[in-house]
């Protein structure tokens, strides 16, 4: 697949993703926030940040929007005051379900042109694919914290 084909099925998404998420009052960068504290318990907005490679200034402004809409709290943690725990309220928890039923249906209808076996193999690509990305990220990062500290 070249990078037009890939670059247009993500802009696909992402359309239909904004037209969704408008219903519920999110957008992406907010969705992917309470999606991943959902994910994952006691994460703090920096646990956050590392894990959706968001900066800080969007990552307080998202989180501050998100505790106005009563979707997420954030609370300090009992052992360092700092640190701010997230956690998603049942209106975001709500919301946050019915986006990944969306996905997962729109997932559904776009794989109905491949067999079980195509889909399958897919995914098993698309695995191989993030964690070959993953890895580049991590090195990437690694390259950047050793500049910094020379």
């Amino acid at each position: 697949m070249d990078y037009q084909t890939l670059n247009l099925l993500f802009r696909c998404n992402k359309e239909l993703s904004h037209q969704r998420l408008g219903e519920f009052g999110f957008n992406d960068t907010e969705c992917m926030i309470c999606f991943c504290v959902i994910n994952n318990k006691n994460f703090s907005q920096d646990d956050v940040c590392r894990a959706l490679h968001i900066d800080k200034t969007t990552m307080t402004k998202s989180v501050q929007n998100l505790e106005a809409k009563k979707m997420l709290t954030r609370k300090c943690d009992k052992v360092d005051h700092r640190k701010k725990i997230l956690s998603v309220t049942a209106k975001g928890k709500k919301c946050v379900d019915a986006m990944m039923e969306y996905h997962n249906e729109w997932i559904k209808s776009i794989a109905e042109c491949m067999t079980a076996d195509e889909q399958k193999q897919f995914d098993e690509y698309l695995l191989r694919i993030l964690h070959e990305m993953e890895k580049q990220v991590a090195e990437n990062e690694a390259a950047e914290k050793a500049k910094k500290s020379k």
